[in-house]
């Protein structure tokens, strides 16, 4: 894996070891066409103290929500009380920068807010039970404003059980991410109606070894779709294709959801759609199930939200991150399914697609469909034709035969998808704000690479 990396960062333009290492920490931007350099090198992982004790300390540690000065930390224990070790990374190794004892489980969960932390930085911590401990973390703080180098993120969706390994997502943990988008169904809580319910189909998943890998190495940023909750759940009356869900089943839904990936609360005041900014990149977190009505996928409100923050963004790179996806398939399969993705709802999805080809620099990436692609995100001669799409996923989930949905409804793939994956994979993303482009690598499950893409801004 380490020699796939390594090929990796040299095919975006890494600049050579001994310059990066001179780079000052925000250099002014550098001539067009220029690679930006990469990040600070880190030192080794830190060797925590203590026994590691995966009874006490089920599932892992969650970081969410990294921004330039802080993170949200979030861990599931069966112990009265722990207490938090943090440690920054140093030139020769980790330092101690704060320890909080005492904190005390809700419902078995702990979940805190570091802050004043130092931006564009590695950090780790640990929870502590006397001399046991739960597994490390290790994630970095977000770019600042005006802050000059690549980012290196990941993307993923569909955990699903047709292959349980979800090994895919050990293999982007190895690259330690900036962060990484989790695209939604993370969970299938199919059938769930009570909190414990819901608790168990989420230690299910957090017992992965795969997934661990993934939280030990990255901080997340996430999103839902509907497993989550129910299998297409609705508000109102549910049919043969559609969940019906209660309103006290959606909000005990909701809160274990929370509790297992830690978030902010956005303006919408339900802590999915929001923003996080990386410098150079902007990350549009979007809610496309939680808020969908008649002839609506998402609330007025949020649509508001992200067309006047996207006019609003100076980053070099604008990431909507939507669990359904923004593409017109009309070509590829007509309107089957319209209702469960932006497509169904062409008041809206005008709406998005004009802000979409105002600004630069946008690019949608999502989930939901279970294969890997780029597409344009309307075929030729529609409005978004110029800009793409990534579908990242599934990593586990049950494959989407695109190719022969394709020769069923016409002549193959239409020229409008650049990119078939229909294999379990996961997303590894550098955006380079020098040479203003965003490179994708679909990552399977051998860490071998099944198709590669540099796109421009």
């Amino acid at each position: 894996m380490q020699r796939d990396r390594r090929q990796f960062l040299a095919s975006v333009g890494a600049l050579a070891a001994a310059t990066a290492c001179d780079e000052p920490a925000n250099p002014a931007a550098p001539k067009p066409s220029e690679p930006a350099p990469d990040r600070s090198p880190e030192p080794a992982p830190w060797a925590a103290p203590g026994t590691l004790d995966s009874l006490a300390f089920p599932g892992g540690v969650r970081a969410g929500d990294a921004t330039s000065d802080g993170a949200i930390l979030s861990v599931r224990t069966t112990e009265p009380t722990i207490d938090l070790l943090v440690m920054v990374a140093a030139a020769d190794g980790w330092e101690e920068v704060a320890r909080h004892d005492g904190l005390t489980p809700v419902e078995g969960n702990v979940q805190f807010e570091l802050e004043a932390l130092a931006s564009d930085s590695a950090y780790a911590a640990v929870f502590l039970a006397g001399d046991r401990r739960s597994a490390t973390v290790r994630f970095r703080t977000a770019i600042p404003s005006g802050g000059w180098r690549k980012v290196v993120f990941a993307a993923t969706s569909c955990l699903g059980s047709a292959d349980p390994s979800w090994a895919s997502l050990a293999e982007i943990a190895s690259f330690d991410p900036d962060f990484t988008l989790l695209l939604g169904d993370t969970v299938y809580a199919d059938g769930s109606l009570t909190a414990e319910d819901y608790r168990a189909e989420w230690e299910r998943a957090f017992a992965n070894e795969s997934l661990q890998a993934l939280f030990a190495r990255s901080s997340l940023i996430a999103t839902w779709d509907d497993h989550e909750v129910a299998n297409n759940w609705v508000r109102s009356e549910g049919d043969l294709l559609h969940t019906a869900v209660t309103d006290e089943q959606l909000a005990t839904a909701t809160t274990v959801f929370r509790d297992a990936l830690p978030m902010r609360v956005g303006p919408g005041g339900n802590g999915l759609w929001r923003k996080l900014g990386w410098g150079v990149v902007d990350v549009f977190v979007l809610d496309s199930r939680g808020e969908r009505s008649k002839g609506k996928i998402v609330s007025d409100e949020q649509l508001a939200w992200l067309q006047e923050e996207l006019h609003a963004s100076e980053a070099a790179f604008k990431i909507i991150m939507a669990s359904v996806h923004v593409t017109d398939h009309y070509d590829l399969m007509s309107t089957g399914a319209a209702d469960d993705r932006w497509q169904g709802y062409p008041a809206q999805r005008d709406a998005l697609i004009a802000a979409i080809v105002e600004v630069a620099g946008v690019f949608v990436v999502t989930g939901d469909m279970h294969y890997g692609g780029v597409q344009r995100i309307d075929p030729e001669g529609g409005p978004a034709a110029d800009r793409w799409e990534i579908a990242a996923g599934p990593a586990g989930s049950s494959l989407f035969p695109l190719s022969a949905v394709a020769q069923i409804g016409g002549d193959g793939v239409p020229a409008q998808y650049d990119a078939v994956i229909e294999d379990w994979t996961s997303c590894l993303f550098v955006a380079d704000p020098g040479l203003g482009t965003l490179t994708v690598q679909f990552i399977g499950n051998d860490g071998g690479i099944r198709a590669e893409r540099t796109l421009s801004a």
